[in-house]
């Protein structure tokens, strides 16, 4: 059985591109704007020092999210026929290839039964993982790609669990 060729670019808008890329950067700053007065007077009143906590920690989640997403979101993902070439990621100016047939887990967002989020397409074999979220241009295409064209196990795991959360929603 032949397989359909595929040639496909797959992108970002420009506005969602700015966001995934320098979003961070208000959020941050304003919640600097918490931090600094607490560093330069410091308070012994717990409810000032809770507030403090619970501020570093929303400042630390956000960054490491976005560092997460610099890292393996590529803002342009080139489907070929074995392979996606994946390239105009944040903190690199070099490509990433990741061979269909390596593939090893397909996770998040569809591919664990949840509306969106980040999904995930990974080879620990090779340390490559390559993320992408619902808001891509023809996402749905990309998602069947990766289905269609990873190993066997990797798609009856992913199906399986797309069928379960279809029953799910039925009810």
């Amino acid at each position: 059985m032949e397989r359909e060729k595929i040639d496909h670019i797959f992108t970002y808008n420009p506005v969602l591109r700015t966001v995934y890329r320098f979003g961070n950067i208000p959020v941050s700053m304003v919640l600097a704007l918490y931090i600094i007065p607490f560093l330069l007077n410091p308070s012994s009143r717990t409810v000032d020092i809770l507030f403090f906590s619970s501020v570093v920690v929303i400042f630390l989640i956000t960054n490491t999210f976005f560092f997460k997403i610099w890292r393996i979101v590529p803002f342009r993902i080139h489907a070929l026929d074995d392979r996606l070439v994946c390239s105009d990621f944040f903190l690199s100016s070099g490509e990433k290839e990741l061979l269909y047939s390596d593939i090893e887990n397909l996770k998040g967002g569809t591919f664990s039964g949840k509306f969106n989020g980040i999904m995930i397409a990974e080879s620990v074999a090779k340390n490559i993982q390559i993320g992408f979220f619902a808001k891509i241009n023809n996402a749905r295409l990309l998602e069947a790609i990766l289905i269609n064209r990873s190993p066997q196990p990797v798609y009856d795991k992913v199906t399986t669990l797309l069928k379960e959360r279809r029953e799910e929603l039925r009810k």
